[in-house]
């Protein structure tokens, strides 16, 4: 698990820039605004680019455009093809359940930046996207919308177009067009912070069991051995203490323990410890450095109430507030804001 290598295949930027070409923009400016080498991304050495690149690309994007969008309006045009091999095994697969099965046993093969956890029982499903490395706020929404408005569409076009009503939840405020979400019924998009950054989706089981469209068991055994050679041997070249201040960053009501985080992630608390020591951290440092900066945003740049933000940071009571960010800053958050203001 973490620290993956903090990395996105060029096929998917490139899909987003296409995207951004149909809207008016010039290639070479795009990638111009972005800091990337005019020749074109079909010219590059590499086959992927990392998350500080695609976020490069993505705020060029929004620059340009002026649109806030981008998330929703790649996700809805995303299909299998663009999946490479996974995604032609995917859409010959029995039944979403196998379908879930299997991409999220090989979702390193489209990103090692996420991960895809796939949970069921006999009356329910459930599927998660968790980032695996450290990223902006920005891109984690956009990146998040993408997983959750392609999922509809690419589920939508396996069973041809027969899904019950079911749930997703978006770790974000509602964005300014949050209204064609409405595009997705029968899908429930629910807007909101929670525990920690997952997009969450959740289904009864009569969606588990809808027949795909393409099924080909054949096909899906004879792929499923190349799709174990094709699978990465990833090793961490991303920084621990990176990805847990994204995660203690968009942690909303509660501040995460350091059991918490590595069950997330499927590793031992002692063994996150210990990375985050030859990282030259400890959680607890961390932990509060992080509470403490998003403390001081929240009280220079917003007009929540203290008390709110105590909450919003995971405090039990405003006074535990007071007294942790007194000791760290000197001075009440009371007093803090006043002189932040009047800066």
């Amino acid at each position: 698990m973490p620290p993956r290598s903090p990395t996105v295949p060029v096929r998917y930027i490139a899909f987003i820039v296409a995207y951004a070409e149909s809207l008016g923009l010039e290639h070479h400016a795009i990638l111009a605004a972005a800091g990337l080498p005019n020749a074109g991304l079909s010219t590059m050495n590499s086959s992927s680019l990392t998350i500080v690149e695609l976020d490069a690309v993505l705020s060029a994007i929004a620059r340009l455009t002026g649109r806030t969008d981008l998330g929703f309006e790649v996700g809805l045009r995303i299909t299998l093809d663009l999946h490479g091999p996974l995604g032609s095994v995917i859409q010959r697969c029995a039944n979403l359940d196998q379908a879930l099965a299997l991409a999220s046993r090989y979702f390193a093969l489209l990103t090692p930046s996420f991960a895809m956890d796939y949970q069921r029982d006999h009356k329910r499903g459930r599927v998660a996207y968790r980032p695996l490395v450290g990223m902006t706020h920005e891109t984690l929404c956009s990146i998040n919308e993408m997983h959750a408005v392609s999922f509809h569409c690419l589920v939508t076009a396996a069973v041809a177009g027969c899904l019950p009503p079911y749930d997703i939840y978006l770790p974000m405020d509602p964005p300014a067009h949050a209204l064609r979400y409405r595009k997705l019924a029968p899908a429930r998009v629910h807007f909101g912070p929670l525990p920690l950054p997952e997009v969450r989706i959740e289904f009864d089981a009569t969606m588990i069991e809808l027949p795909f469209a393409l099924a080909d068991p054949r096909y899906v055994s004879q792929a499923e051995g190349e799709l174990d050679r094709r699978f990465p041997r990833i090793e961490g070249k991303s920084s621990w203490s990176d990805w847990v201040i994204l995660m203690l960053q968009e942690a909303e009501d509660c501040q995460p323990t350091l059991s918490q985080l590595a069950e997330f992630i499927g590793i031992g608390h002692h063994t996150l410890a210990r990375r985050l020591a030859e990282e030259g951290w400890s959680f607890r440092r961390l932990s509060n450095h992080v509470r403490h900066q998003r403390a001081c945003r929240l009280l220079r740049d917003s007009r929540t109430p203290i008390s709110q933000i105590a909450y919003r940071l995971g405090y039990a009571d405003i006074g535990n507030f007071s007294n942790a960010f007194r000791r760290a800053a000197g001075v009440s958050p009371r007093q803090y804001r006043i002189s932040a203001l009047a800066a």
